[in-house]
């Protein structure tokens, strides 16, 4: 999974909650490519 931080635009390439650069909880972590309807 990969997310932008949105802080200093880094990009995370791992399932953690912060940015390995600049420390900020990273909103995304979700997986974008199921949908948020579906029960876990």
């Amino acid at each position: 999974m990969e997310r932008v931080c949105p802080k200093c635009g880094t990009l995370v390439t791992n399932d953690g909650l912060f940015c390995p650069e600049c420390g900020t909880k990273l909103e995304g972590a979700v997986d974008l490519n199921k949908p948020l309807s579906e029960p876990v």
